[in-house]
C-alpha cells in the first residue's frame, strides 16, 4: 500500500500544478453563493453527474449517553462511473454547506477518476445542507448546536467510509481524501487522526496555521491588499482612500437616499455600513477568485478580474471621486454581465445552509483577524473580549481560541509532522489571501507543499464571513463559490516519462496564453522535480547510511561468531585427542584383564 501511495503522489505531484494553472475548478467553501444582487426567490439545484444516498449517522461519537445514540441521515454523493472494484476512493471531506454545490464545482476529482479507475465520494458536513441531525430545529439553541464540531464531522466521516467500504465489499481499496479552505483543513487532520483509513491526503488552501498566534492575524487582508497592490498601486491607494469619502455620507434620511441613489439599491439602505460591506465584500471575493480565465460560478467574471477592477479605476477621469471610481470597480463584481438594475445591499437570504458557520466560529474556529495600516481596508484592531462577549450574546457560549491547536496541533507544525505525520499535499496558489495561512514548505519527502505564485487554488468565502463578524461590520452575509475550470493541458505524464524528455513535456502548454504564468509554470515544474530527484537522492543516502550501518553490525557479529566458532573448533579438538587417547587406555586395560582371567582358571579358579 505504501508503494501504491508513493506512485500516486508522484502523479498527484505533477498533475496537480497542472489544475493550478488552468484555474482547477476546486473546492470551495461555503459563504460566496449568497448573492448580493437582487434574487428571483428560486433556488435552483446544480446538475451533477452523482446519486445521492443518505447514511443512518450517530449523533455523538464520543458519549455513550442514550441520546449519543440517536440517529439522523447524513448526505452522501456518489460517482461509479470510472470504478472498477479494488481501485481507489476519492472522497471530499465536505465543507460548511450544501455539498452539491461543491460536488458541481470540484472538477478536479473528476478529471483524475479516469486515470485510477476511482469511486467519488463527497460527503456532506453535518449541520450544512440537508443533513440536519435536529431538523428544521437544528439551529435552535446551543443544546442542539453543541454537537456541530469539526472533531464530530471527522468521526462521522471515518464511520461513514468504514460502512461504505463494507457494503461494497472494498475493503482493500484505499481512501485519499480531498478537500479545499474548511474542507482541505478537514481532510490533513482526516489523515492524521484516522491514517488507518485513508492513507493520503489532499489539502488545497488549507489554512491550518491561521490559529492561535502561528500566522500574523493581519494576514489575510494584507493578502487582498497585495493582490490589488500587484495589479496597480494608483488602484490600491484610490480603494484605500474611499472609505474616508464614503463615511462623510449623512446618516440621517436624506443622506442615506442619496447613498442608495449612488449605489443603485433595491431598496433605502438603513446605514453606511450596509454599503461599506458591499464594497467590502467586492474586492476580498474579488481577489479570492482572481483567475486567468473568464469564471461563471460565483457571478460572472472576466479574466484576471482584480486587473480589470484596477482598468475601471485607473481608467476613470481624474476629476471623479475616489467613492465613485471605486463603486465602478465593484460593479464588474456584482453587474459584469450588465444584467442588474439595481442592488440588493442588505438583508441577503441563505440560500445554501452556510450559517452554521457562525456557531464553529464561536466555539472552535477562532482565527484573530486585524486590518494593518498596509491595508487597503480601514483599520482594525482584534478583541478577544469584544468577540467573546458577541458570542455569548448570541448562542450563550464563548470561544474556546486554543483548542483547535490543542486537538490537531499547528504549533511547530514542521518538526511534529516530521515525526508522525505522512502522505499529506498541501496545494497553494499564493494569489489566494488563503495562502498566507497554509502550509508553505516541504516538511518531508512525503509532506510536500505545492505553491504557484501566480494562480489560486481555492477560496474561502465563509471563513472570510467569520473575519468580517469579528470586524463587527453590519448587513454581512456568508457567500461562497469556484469558478468553473477550462483547462486545455494535456493529461499527465508519469515520472518515468518525464525525466528523459523534459523538453516535450505538455505542462508548459498550460500558460501558453500567458507567457508570465507559462514562464512560472516552467519554472515551479523544473523546481518541483529538481525537489523530487532531491528527495530521492536524500532518500537514497539515507538507506546508504543504514546499510553501511548495518553491513558494519553484521561484519562485527560476524567476526565474534568466527571466534566463538575456532574457540569450540580447538575445545573439539583437544576433546576427540582425549576420547582416542581414552579408546587406547580401555583396550589395553581389556587386554591385561583377559590375560589375568586366563590365569586365574589356569590355577583353579571358577565363575
Amino acid at each position: 500500500m505504501a508503494s501504491s501511495f508513493s506512485s500516486f503522489l508522484l502523479l498527484l505531484l505533477f498533475l496537480f500544478p497542472i489544475a493550478i494553472a488552468a484555474s482547477v475548478r476546486t473546492y470551495f467553501p461555503a459563504g460566496i453563493l449568497q448573492s448580493s444582487l437582487k434574487k428571483s426567490g428560486k433556488n435552483l439545484k446544480p446538475k451533477i453527474p452523482y446519486e445521492a444516498h443518505y447514511f443512518p449517522q450517530n449523533l455523538d461519537h464520543f458519549t455513550f449517553q442514550p441520546k449519543s445514540y440517536q440517529i439522523f441521515y447524513q448526505k452522501y454523493l456518489i460517482n461509479r462511473h470510472y470504478w472498477k472494484k479494488g481501485s481507489p476512493i476519492f472522497v471530499y471531506t465536505g465543507n460548511e454547506g450544501d455539498i452539491d454545490w461543491f460536488a458541481a464545482n470540484t472538477g478536479f476529482l473528476l478529471d483524475i477518476a479516469p486515470k485510477f479507475h476511482a469511486l467519488l465520494v463527497f460527503i456532506e458536513h453535518r449541520f450544512y445542507g440537508e443533513s440536519l441531525p435536529f431538523g428544521k430545529h437544528s439551529y435552535k439553541s446551543a443544546k442542539t448546536l453543541g454537537y456541530l464540531n469539526s472533531q464530530q464531522a471527522l468521526a462521522d466521516y471515518a464511520l461513514l467510509i468504514r460502512s461504505l467500504k463494507h457494503n461494497l465489499s472494498c475493503e482493500a481499496s484505499p481512501v485519499v481524501v480531498f478537500g479545499g479552505s474548511y474542507g482541505g483543513m478537514l481532510a490533513a487532520w482526516f489523515r492524521l487522526k484516522y491514517p488507518h483509513i485513508a492513507i493520503g491526503a489532499l489539502a488545497s488552501s488549507a489554512p491550518i496555521l491561521q490559529f492561535d498566534d502561528i500566522t500574523p492575524w493581519s494576514s489575510f487582508y494584507d493578502g487582498v491588499s497585495q493582490d490589488f497592490k500587484d495589479a496597480s498601486l494608483n488602484c490600491y491607494e484610490v480603494i484605500k482612500g474611499s472609505w474616508e469619502e464614503l463615511e462623510a455620507f449623512e446618516t440621517n434620511k436624506e443622506g442615506l437616499v442619496e447613498l442608495s441613489r449612488s449605489f443603485r439599491a433595491c431598496k433605502t439602505v438603513q446605514s453606511i455600513y450596509s454599503a461599506r460591506n458591499w464594497l467590502w465584500e467586492a474586492f476580498v471575493y474579488t481577489a479570492m477568485v482572481n483567475y486567468p480565465t473568464e469564471a461563471n460560478f460565483m457571478k460572472p467574471l472576466p479574466a484576471y478580474p482584480v486587473k480589470e477592477m484596477c482598468k475601471i479605476i485607473d481608467g476613470s477621469s481624474a476629476q471623479a471621486s475616489k467613492l465613485s471610481r471605486v463603486l465602478a470597480a465593484a460593479s464588474l463584481y456584482y453587474n459584469y454581465s450588465k444584467s442588474e438594475k439595481c442592488f440588493e445591499l442588505e438583508h441577503p437570504t441563505d440560500d445554501h445552509g452556510l450559517h452554521g458557520w457562525d456557531w464553529q466560529a464561536c466555539t472552535e474556529m477562532v482565527m484573530p483577524t486585524v486590518v494593518s495600516n498596509e491595508s487597503m481596508f480601514p483599520p482594525y484592531a482584534f478583541s478577544y473580549k469584544d468577540y467573546a462577549d458577541d458570542c455569548m450574546k448570541n448562542y450563550g457560549v464563548r470561544p474556546r481560541p486554543h483548542w483547535i491547536t490543542t486537538e490537531f496541533g499547528g504549533t511547530n507544525i514542521e518538526r511534529v509532522l516530521k515525526r508522525f505525520g505522512s502522505n499529506i499535499i498541501f496545494s497553494s496558489g499564493l494569489q489566494d489571501p488563503w495562502s498566507r495561512g497554509s502550509v508553505l514548505k516541504n516538511i518531508s519527502a512525503s509532506i510536500v507543499a505545492l505553491v504557484a505564485e501566480k494562480a489560486l487554488c481555492v477560496c474561502g468565502p465563509a471563513l472570510y464571513f467569520k473575519f468580517k463578524k469579528g470586524l463587527k461590520l453590519q448587513g454581512v452575509s456568508a457567500s461562497t463559490s469556484c469558478p468553473p475550470c477550462i483547462c486545455s493541458c494535456a493529461p499527465p505524464q508519469s515520472l518515468f516519462k518525464i525525466v528523459p524528455g523534459l523538453a516535450n513535456l505538455s505542462v508548459t502548454d498550460c500558460g501558453k496564453d500567458d507567457p508570465d504564468l507559462k514562464e512560472e509554470m516552467e519554472k515551479q515544474f523544473v523546481d518541483l522535480l529538481s525537489e523530487e530527484i532531491k528527495l530521492e537522492e536524500t532518500v537514497g543516502e539515507e538507506h546508504s547510511h543504514h546499510m553501511n550501518i548495518t553491513l558494519g553490525e553484521a561484519k562485527r557479529l560476524a567476526s565474534q561468531y568466527q571466534r566463538e566458532a575456532e574457540k569450540c573448533i580447538a575445545t573439539t579438538e583437544t576433546c576427540e585427542g582425549a576420547r582416542e587417547r581414552a579408546v587406547v587406555l580401555l583396550s589395553k586395560e581389556k587386554k591385561l584383564t583377559l590375560l589375568w582371567e586366563r590365569r586365574a582358571r589356569q590355577v583353579g579358579w571358577e565363575g
